[in-house]
């Protein structure tokens, strides 16, 4: 029987150094033949059908640079159902397609993180309807969203104000992001649900970026048979 295809989601505040680790795996596999293709988990896509991972949609055209600007806790809401009808999408033609691996820009802490933001609650846990309270069609399962591995990079704060660049126009308002989110970020993943937090592995990101990405490497080539080729 072959074996399901693997999604791997990483997850970070921002300036943890998320986008760089997804790259370095991108290197690697395409360096050692292994197919991928790279989605986006919650947030925003362009839709302008310039990659796999961000196929042609006049939706996403029209909303993502709106919703950056000015959504609505509900304009987000349908957009994080948006991307993980999506994804469910995605893990039911994988097979078809001829890719190995789904990198994920994103997942359930970040929208963990957002519902806690945004919402009163409060939560003692957050189930797949408190993560994805908008679903106007299809309900969603936890496994259609649910990443086989979670790799939330972590830091102190500190460590990542220091990677901003004081001369950037909007120092300050990346400033304020991470003093606003930092724990919020951290308390959303101890409110998620046992069977989606066995599925994280903490990395200390405050590290060189090749030890960080050597600790990926083992933690990966450990859990999945595809990496022992």
């Amino acid at each position: 029987m072959k074996e399901k295809v693997p999604t791997i989601a990483f997850e970070g505040i921002n300036r943890v150094g998320k986008g760089t680790q997804i790259d370095k795996l991108k290197e690697v596999l395409s360096d050692t033949s292994i197919s991928f293709v790279e989605l986006r988990g919650d947030g925003t896509r362009e839709g302008l059908g310039k990659s796999a991972g961000d196929p042609f949609d006049l939706w996403w055209q029209e909303n993502s640079k709106k919703l950056r600007v000015e959504g609505t806790t509900e304009e987000w809401h349908y957009a994080a159902y948006k991307l993980a009808e999506e994804l469910s999408k995605w893990r039911e033609t994988i097979d078809s397609l001829d890719k190995e691996v789904i990198l994920l820009d994103r997942s359930l802490i970040s929208r963990a993180s957002f519902v806690l933001d945004r919402e009163p609650g409060p939560f003692s846990i957050l189930e797949i309807n408190d993560l994805y309270p908008i679903q106007p069609e299809k309900e969603l399962e936890l496994e259609d969203v649910l990443p086989d591995i979670i790799f939330e990079l972590t830091a102190p704060k500190n460590i990542l104000l220091s990677r901003l660049d004081p001369n950037d126009p909007k120092y300050d308002f990346r400033a304020k992001i991470i003093e606003n989110n930092y724990d919020n970020f951290s308390r959303a993943r101890t409110l998620l649900s046992p069977i989606i937090q066995e599925r994280i592995i903490q990395i200390d990101s405050s590290r060189p970026i090749d030890q960080v990405f050597d600790d990926i490497l083992e933690e990966l080539n450990n859990k999945l048979t595809l990496f022992k080729k």
